[in-house]
């Protein structure tokens, strides 16, 4: 039973460390912690409710930012 409690909280570290990075990488690519925040958890909503998982769809998006895309379109070109 410990293994298995100390192999979730290991994930569970594993898993804020990838959003605390995504923010970040966001939060430059959007000159804005707000819209990088926001856009991560919108981004966690839309793979929790489809197929898609978060980190796919974070690279996706960060593809689409670092080319132009405005940060409103980004999820709506995603759906």
């Amino acid at each position: 039973i410990a293994t298995a409690v100390k192999e979730i909280g290991t994930k569970a570290i594993e898993a804020r460390s990838k959003i605390e990075s995504l923010e970040e990488s966001f939060t430059t690519l959007l000159n804005s912690s707000e819209k990088a925040s926001s856009l991560v958890n919108q981004l966690k909503e839309y793979g929790a409710k489809t197929p898609y998982d978060t980190e796919g769809l974070a690279k996706a998006a960060q593809t689409m930012l670092s080319f132009g895309i405005s940060y409103e379109r980004v999820l709506p070109t995603l759906k």
